[in-house]
């Protein structure tokens, strides 16, 4: 995964990123299979080895990496959330990455910054080993309904409301 997208603007306030302007290419143009710049394009995400997750590794080593997950890919797994009164949006996956990293990984706790919305989730960090970490979890998580199901099942409500 290339460092940034072709065709996208990162938006920063203070040092940290508060979103991320994504371009599309005109149908006629094609881009190389390598680059993903369109979030929703399923056969280029499906090359991540965290996919449906991106890590957005950023270049110089105290900058800040992003995790992210779109409402497109949420849609596939959002029935899981639903069938346990939880919301299966940015914030409901950020709800269950929170319980997850107090549990699991709680050494990392303090590195991770959530700040998703409905439509995408996002998290982010100096720390790209955390990020990684998160993003193993939440993947094997999105890739088994019953993994999924009961991480929803044992998450804090403090972080996850149901």
């Amino acid at each position: 995964m290339p460092e940034r997208w072709p065709g996208s603007l990162v938006v920063e306030l203070g040092g940290a990123m508060i979103g991320q302007i994504l371009l599309r290419r005109a149908p006629e143009h094609h881009r190389p299979a390598a680059v993903r710049a369109d979030p929703y394009d399923h056969a280029v995400t499906e090359q991540s080895p965290l996919a449906p997750f991106i890590l957005d590794e950023a270049d110089a080593p105290q900058t800040l990496h992003c995790l992210m997950l779109f409402d497109g890919d949420m849609d596939h797994v959002e029935a899981v959330f639903e069938e346990h009164n939880a919301e299966g949006n940015g914030h409901g996956w950020e709800g269950l990455a929170q319980s997850l990293v107090q549990s699991l990984m709680p050494d990392v706790a303090d590195l991770l910054d959530f700040g998703s919305e409905s439509g995408t989730f996002v998290v982010t960090s100096t720390d790209l080993t955390g990020l990684e970490r998160l993003g193993e979890v939440l993947r094997d998580a999105f890739h088994d309904r019953g993994l999924l199901a009961r991480h929803i099942q044992a998450a804090d409500p403090l972080f996850l409301p149901r």
